[in-house]
């Protein structure tokens, strides 16, 4: 392995160094960023593994952010005890990475032995190292999510009418999170890596919202489940890919795909809900002396923030013509209206038939509602 210099060193005498300097210890290199919640979260277990093993163990936190945002980072964080690589090219070079955090061990004669999880930062792990054993466990080997999930990129992605991966369990080699899939302008999949059930079918409800005439608001969505932590921390990667013809259908198809392994079903139905309209008053909208405005959209979207227990829609007709600003010290509806009313605009309650999106077990009785924020 190439003994390269290192700069841009923070908590070190020198601006920089050599990993030769910890020659006769194990190194861990710990990638990591400013804005990595899961990097952050691993501090704890990183620190302590470095107190226990001071004397053996040499952690060295490598970040490509520059030293002006660490040192940001640091001062609202608290310190790192450790030696930090700062603006760094060399070692992601040496150790290339797509997922943070990423652990790469090094062992006292210099010798890359490889890059793990979070799960490999244990004592006996250490130990070995310093008793020359090499071997790890829970290698980490990033994936690349711009193929399809666990394929080979001898697939006929262009030529694919149907493909869907299911697999259980968390996997460190992938984000946390929800990709579009494209073919042309046109999503024709979606994409979620360590997802939880939760976050799959929250997923999905907004999709299906988005499809009807009505939006998404948490009053219409109900997660009824007996086990919520199941619901909540039992995580899967899931990819479904259709074709542009059938995009129209993504969510329904993912839905029903999904139905024939998790152990829940989904009713999304109309019924007859109340709501707060959005409403002209006296049929025009005031004259408002503002500096900053307001479109429609970002007014709706703050109305439906306020109301919990219904959905506001838009019944003024203005499309997003209209403009009107209010005061950030609004906490609830009651607050704004009148506001609202100095612009020419009221909220009236009123009901309609709108959708609703039910989750229950498939095969169980006793059911809690849980909160789906």
């Amino acid at each position: 392995m190439p003994d390269v210099l290192l700069k841009n060193v923070l908590n070190q005498a020198s601006s920089s160094v050599k990993l030769s300097d910890f020659r006769g210890k194990v190194i861990l290199l710990d990638f990591w960023a400013t804005w990595c919640s899961a990097c952050i979260g691993n501090f704890p277990k990183v620190d302590a593994l470095a107190e226990r093993f001071s004397d053996s163990l040499e952690v060295l936190m490598v970040t490509a952010e520059d030293s002006a945002t660490v040192r940001k980072f640091v001062s609202s964080h608290g310190p790192i005890p450790h030696v930090v690589l700062t603006g760094d090219k060399v070692l992601n070079m040496l150790f290339p990475n797509r997922i943070i955090p990423h652990y790469v061990w090094i062992d006292p004669q210099g010798i890359y032995l490889g890059a793990t999880d979070i799960l490999e930062l244990t004592d006996v792990r250490v130990r070995q190292i310093l008793r020359g054993n090499s071997a790890l466990g829970h290698v980490k080997k990033d994936m690349d999510t711009s193929i399809p999930l666990y394929s080979s990129t001898d697939l006929p992605v262009d030529q694919t009418l149907h493909y869907s991966v299911l697999v259980k369990g968390w996997n460190p080699g992938l984000p946390s999170g929800t990709q579009d899939i494209y073919q042309g302008k046109v999503i024709v999949g979606k994409m979620m890596t360590n997802a939880s059930y939760q976050d799959i079918y929250t997923l999905l409800a907004y999709g299906l919202f988005a499809l009807s005439d009505v939006p998404a608001h948490p009053s219409s969505m109900f997660f009824m489940v007996k086990d919520t932590s199941m619901f909540k921390n039992e995580y899967f990667n899931y990819e479904l890919r259709t074709t542009v013809a059938d995009a129209g259908n993504l969510y329904r198809n993912m839905l029903a795909d999904l139905s024939r392994y998790f152990p829940y079903k989904v009713e999304f139905n109309k019924e007859m809900r109340p709501y707060w309209a959005l409403r002209l008053l006296g049929g025009k909208v005031a004259e408002a002396s503002i500096s900053k405005s307001m479109d429609l959209k970002r007014l709706l979207s703050r109305l439906n923030g306020l109301s919990e227990q219904m959905p506001v829609l838009d019944e003024t007709g203005l499309g997003m013509e209209f403009k009107g600003s209010f005061g950030k010290d609004v906490i609830d509806l009651d607050g704004l209206k009148p506001e609202l009313r100095s612009l020419g605009v009221e909220l009236v309650l009123a009901h309609k038939e709108m959708y609703r999106f039910v989750l229950s077990d498939k095969e169980t009785i006793d059911h809690v509602q849980l909160n789906q924020q």
